[in-house]
């Protein structure tokens, strides 16, 4: 970002990790995220990403304040497991790929 940001808002030391929000996120759409993984038009997906490991980490994460206990509890990889199942849903309504069911 040389150039593009000043030197006190490219180097200031306040920043702080966002990856408490996601915390709050998976809390608020839990429901979201069980309506996902129940629904029956998704057993396609479940070939590509493991449903079980997704379900296990939903029901641990509890809100923090730091980002030592994120990244110990693999919610990235749960973040990403959401994210992906909902892409592949996209892709298949889409007729973006054909999916053997």
């Amino acid at each position: 970002m040389e150039g593009v940001l000043p030197p006190e808002i490219q180097w200031r030391r306040d920043k702080l990790p966002y990856t408490p929000d996601f915390h709050n996120r998976i809390i608020n759409e839990k429901l979201f995220i069980d309506d996902i993984l129940n629904a029956t038009s998704l057993n396609f997906a479940w070939k590509y990403i493991d449903k079980n490991k997704i379900a296990s980490h939903v029901n641990r994460v509890k809100p923090v304040k730091g980002m030592g206990e994120w990244i110990t509890s693999s919610g990235n990889s749960l973040v990403q497991g959401i994210i992906a199942t909902c892409f592949l849903a996209w892709l298949k309504k889409n007729n973006y790929f054909a999916i053997v069911d």
